[in-house]
């Protein structure tokens, strides 16, 4: 034994664990940053190969049905129709026609096709040919299968039995016979609106994207009756159009015709109020007596905007004179005198400058030149008063000009609107008589048109191809309904794989619990197969009865981190082994963990402390009532008479006991467990403690206190995360410690433990 426990040791020990207590592991934030994942796609195929029954199934259904579908449904045949849109039809005459049709409108061709999908098309045809009760529209006939044929006979026959009780029915409560003859016309009418539903359910148009045709299609059980209704609705639908054109043609001649004659009397209303109005105001020539007046109006408008206009720039320049220096005004500045005494000005300023750089003030040249300077500047001061005293006498007669024009412009205004007033009814009543000629002539023109083009029964609407008589069927296509359903199926299957992995928040590798939680992993338990369990029957004494499986070998990984754990330095001597929630394995884990740590030189007690759902008796031999843990706390039994022997040598065992205490957790607190745990920890190299979940009961918690170190046992794909926190985080406010977490019933299948898992399964 001590061989294998060698052989199984070697190249399987992890990294050694460190002594921590829980604090360490919770709420604790991670030192290293942030660090982008790599996309591995085996990730993925892992992801649909473990959802891959219920991916499976869905793929199944949608493909099965898809084939029974198509399998069972009655066969379709589809005809097409060509209709050509021409572009331009005959010219026949030079006018326009009543109804001109614009083929080159971009929203033609859509106008059409809803005019062809129309319901009075569908009603147009279905009366024209007397489809009302052609079996093809029956709305029973879509579903051809035995069921829907049984059930759509059954209710024609309850219609027809029940139809007739309900009129007489109606009949004896109204007193009169037929008293539902509403009902049967809103029947009747109900009836027909479901056939041509489905009549127009079987129409297909499809306009052409680089051409001006239409394809009109129909879908139909019978091959001839396919293209009979494709071939109807185009000529049906030629002939609305020109019926449609020919009817708003006579509409348009009998409106004519109503409004020539209220336009004819109109017209003669207007020439003879004309008439009175010349005869009343002696008009003879009003036009020529308008213009004159007209004439002489725009000639004193024209003269008093140029006479204001001329009046505001000398007010704009006599008020530079009042406010500012006269001698700098531009017309001071231009005069020609006046330009030529500041150029003399200059030139003896300059050389009286020159001189008296040379001689003195009393130097006679210098007097002379300076009395020339002196009469020059005062010639130029007088002749810049005579100009200033010009503008201003300038100024003051366009204003008396100005008022003269106004009063002459307000006299020839009054005589002008006089005139005006008698014009303006004048020509009134002259327009009115134009207008009204103009538009019974119109009329007149427009009938006579109308009466050409209603003989022109032109079309640029024409039936190009009718339709021939389908030789295979339309539908079901069976390839691609396949097709299509396996394509859906195989998406519809992936995607509800990965919507289950996201919404599954459950631990499933060891790495997850170190990468997320920083919590240390003692090692993984794969799941058990079912062969293993009936070979054994009992997962408690798996250990012995399949030493070389998977199973073994895992569990002695986890007594090696275990036991090397205690070789740190720390005493750990007593073992608590709990979970978080019950049936996650932690009894199988403690039985098989005391077992391996049993083939040694080592004293191994098994206590079974889980005293609410004891399960470890009965793997070992031991009857419901024999004594036990609740025997010693609640009796007088001694410790020697609770420990049983196994069949293996150096384990040994206390079960649960025959006492059922109806408060566990209180009877574990009490003083007598303790010293119960220090003895046997004075006999036994290793106390293997089995103990209830940590959620939702207190005993895991009381027991981890006493114990050395504590082991936590949660299984792959079942426990949650939060599960996981919450416990660990309860074993912590106790100040547990924990030496680490188990993972149970790992997929084998999952990353590389599925090499591992099949090369221990193969050496064994």
């Amino acid at each position: 034994m001590r061989d294998e426990e060698k052989n199984g040791e070697k190249g399987l020990v992890p990294a050694r664990v460190k002594r921590r207590v829980i604090k360490d592991y919770v709420d604790v934030p991670r030192t290293s940053g942030p660090r982008e994942e790599e996309i591995d796609p085996y990730t993925y195929l892992q992801v649909i190969w473990k959802h891959r029954k219920i991916g499976f199934l869905f793929f199944s259904v949608v493909l099965i049905t898809a084939i029974v579908v198509s399998f069972i449904t009655k066969p379709m045949y589809y005809a097409q129709s060509t209709v050509e849109i021409a572009l331009e039809r005959p010219k026949v005459v030079a006018f326009e026609e009543v109804v001109e049709v614009n083929t080159q409108d971009p929203e033609f061709f859509n106008t059409q096709r809803d005019l062809i999908k129309s319901r009075s098309m569908a009603e147009a045809v279905l009366s024209k040919f007397n489809l009302w009760e052609h079996p093809e529209f029956y709305t029973f006939q879509p579903n051809l299968n035995p069921i829907s044929i049984a059930f759509s006979y059954a209710m024609r026959f309850a219609r027809a039995v029940v139809n007739p009780i309900k009129l007489a029915l109606t009949s004896s409560e109204t007193g009169v016979a037929g008293g539902s003859g509403v009902d049967e016309i809103d029947w009747e009418r109900k009836r027909k609106d479901g056939i041509i539903d489905v009549f127009l359910s079987r129409v297909r148009v499809v306009p052409s994207q680089d051409s001006r045709i239409i394809y009109i299609g129909f879908e139909a059980y019978s091959p001839s009756f396919a293209a009979k209704m494709a071939n109807a609705i185009a000529d049906t639908f030629v002939e609305w159009s020109l019926d449609r054109r020919l009817e708003a043609t006579r509409n348009a001649r009998e409106f004519l015709e109503r409004q020539i004659e209220e336009v004819k009397a109109d017209l003669e209303r207007s020439e003879q109020a004309l008439h009175r109005f010349e005869v009343e105001n002696n008009i003879v020539s009003l036009d020529r007596n308008m213009n004159l007046v007209y004439r002489q109006l725009e000639e004193l408008n024209s003269s008093l905007a140029r006479t204001t206009a001329e009046r505001t720039a000398k007010e704009s320049l006599y008020k530079s004179i009042e406010s500012g220096d006269p001698s700098t005004l531009i017309e001071v500045i231009e005069d020609p005198l006046i330009r030529e005494l500041k150029s003399e000005y200059n030139r003896l300023l300059v050389e009286y400058s020159n001189l008296s750089a040379v001689f003195k003030p009393e130097y006679p040249p210098l007097k002379q030149l300076q009395a020339k300077i002196s009469g020059i500047r005062n010639r130029i001061n007088e002749e810049t008063k005579k100009k200033i005293l010009a503008l201003r006498s300038d100024y003051q007669q366009t204003i008396l000009k100005e008022e003269g024009l106004k009063k002459r412009l307000e006299e020839q205004e009054k005589l002008a609107m006089a005139l005006n007033e008698k014009s303006i009814q004048y020509r009134i009543l002259e327009r009115e008589v134009e207008s009204n000629k103009s538009v019974y002539e119109s009329l007149l023109q427009r009938l006579k048109e109308t009466d050409v083009t209603g003989g022109i029964k032109s079309n640029p609407i024409q039936v190009l191809d009718h339709a021939a008589v389908p030789l295979t069927p339309f539908k079901p296509n069976i390839p691609r309904n396949v097709l299509l359903a396996f394509l859906v199926g195989l998406i519809g299957a992936v995607g509800i794989a990965f919507v289950r992995e996201f919404f599954d928040r459950s631990i499933k590798t060891p790495e997850e619990i170190t990468e997320k939680m920083n919590l240390p992993v003692l090692g993984a338990i794969v799941k058990l197969s079912g062969s293993s369990k009936k070979r054994v029957g009992s997962s408690a004494r798996l250990y012995v009865a399949e030493p070389g499986s998977p199973f073994s070998e895992a569990i002695r990984t986890i007594r090696t981190s275990i036991v090397m754990s205690s070789e740190s330095g720390d005493s750990l001597c007593s073992v608590l082994v709990t979970s978080c929630w019950p049936t996650e394995g932690k009894s199988t884990l403690a039985s098989n963990l005391a077992l391996s740590l049993a083939f040694g030189p080592n004293r191994v007690l098994l206590l079974e402390a889980d005293l609410r759902h004891p399960s470890l008796g009965r793997a070992f031999g031991i009857d419901r009532n024999e004594p036990g843990l609740s025997n010693f706390l609640l009796a007088d039994a001694e410790i020697e008479d609770i420990i049983h022997f196994t069949d293996t040598p150096q384990l040994f065992f206390i079960p649960a006991g025959s006492i059922i205490s109806s408060s566990p957790s209180e009877l574990l607190q009490a003083e007598k467990m303790k010293r119960l745990l220090d003895s046997l920890k004075e006999d036994f190299d290793y106390v293997i403690v089995d103990s209830p979940p940590t959620i939702g009961l207190s005993d895991s918690l009381v027991l981890s206190k006493l114990t050395d170190a504590t082991v936590l046992v949660v299984s792959s794909g079942i426990t949650m995360q939060r599960d996981i926190v919450h416990a660990v985080k309860q074993l912590s406010n106790v100040g547990a410690r924990l030496l680490g977490v188990v993972v149970n019933r790992l997929d084998s299948k999952h990353e590389n433990y599925y090499y591992r898992y099949n090369y221990y399964r193969n050496s064994a």
